[in-house]
């Protein structure tokens, strides 16, 4: 059985990566705005699959996943 995230720790990690995220997008994007928007998406939909499945980031990586789903919009 596999621990799940607490709530807590999720915060801790998606406080972490958003700065970073957003950087990477901005420079990729060159719009700020445009960055913050999917940084922003990117952070509900861990959050919706958190809600759904706490024990999913126990076992994946947060940041990976929340970059590749920037990537992809």
């Amino acid at each position: 059985m596999t621990d799940s995230l607490s709530h807590s720790q999720f915060e801790r990690l998606a406080a972490d990566i958003l700065p970073a995220l957003r950087g990477r997008l901005t420079r990729r994007f060159k719009d700020a705005y445009l960055a913050d928007s999917v940084a922003t998406d990117s952070l509900s939909a861990a959050w919706d699959k958190y809600q759904s499945d706490p024990e999913y980031f126990a076992t994946n990586d947060l940041a990976g996943w929340m970059g590749r789903l920037a990537s992809w919009r």
